[in-house]
């Protein structure tokens, strides 16, 4: 089995958690539009 793995730089607005969820949202689904099975955020960790 393959898994399509996306790391996905995001820049978080802080304070912002709305704005900041939608466009994590709006990023997911751009990469599991891609072929992504896993997407990841690393600047989160």
């Amino acid at each position: 089995m393959t898994a399509c793995v996306a790391a996905v730089p995001a820049e978080a607005v802080p304070g912002a958690v709305e704005l900041n969820v939608v466009r994590a949202t709006q990023l997911v689904a751009e990469s599991l539009v891609a072929g992504a099975d896993v997407v990841l955020f690393p600047e989160a960790s």
